[in-house]
């Protein structure tokens, strides 16, 4: 590997953790929080710390868990085998998170986030199934739409700068095929398009 490969490998693996799964998953929480608070509906500390725990503290945990006892090869779950039982863990954590909300009273966007969660959840667990497909893209695509739904049109533009950068990046860290990357890519726009339509632009 040449030094200018090395940089580049060095620089791809320094945006895959920074752009993390968990990372842009709380951004996306964050997103959906403010736009709440803004719209004046009330979400209490109670709920808000439910929220994350079931959908990012204990799965990371987790995770952590499973790393350490070497159930996980490494911090991307690189083997598909791996995957399955992770993703289908995590539909299980966001799954919890949304009957927990029987016991709240839920606010319209904070429950729309959690049904997207879940269905990305269970979209990614079935297809890790037969073939390994990029959290990092559905995510990326993902961020970027609930950014333009629900803050600025002026942020669709990233999806031609900032996709494309974790998408370079996944390839360059040997992580994912282009194949697996723009698959991941596509479905997330759809699937977050379809959750805005009917949950938020028809509601």
């Amino acid at each position: 590997m040449t030094n200018k490969s090395e940089k580049s490998f060095a620089m791809a693996n320094v945006i895959s953790r920074i752009f993390d799964t968990p990372v842009m998953t709380l951004g996306i929480f964050l997103i959906f929080l403010i736009k709440t608070i803004l719209l004046k509906e009330k979400i209490g500390i109670i709920l808000s710390s439910v929220i994350l725990l079931w959908n990012l503290f204990i799965p990371v945990t987790y995770f952590l868990i499973l790393y350490k006892s070497k159930k996980i090869s490494d911090f991307d779950i690189s083997r598909r085998e791996e995957r399955v039982k992770w993703f289908f863990a995590l539909v299980l954590f966001w799954m919890t998170t949304l009957l927990l909300f029987n016991f709240f009273e839920v606010p319209h966007l904070i429950f729309t986030f959690q049904l997207w969660l879940v269905i990305f959840g269970i979209t990614n667990a079935c297809i890790t199934v037969f073939w390994k497909i990029s959290g990092h893209a559905m995510l990326s695509v993902s961020l970027v739409l609930w950014l333009t739904f629900l803050v600025n049109k002026i942020f669709f533009s990233l999806l031609f700068v900032f996709v494309p950068l974790i998408i370079w990046a996944r390839i360059k860290a040997n992580k994912h095929t282009l194949s697996q990357l723009i698959t991941g890519s596509v479905l997330m726009f759809f699937i977050t398009l379809f959750i805005w339509y009917f949950m938020i632009f028809k509601s």
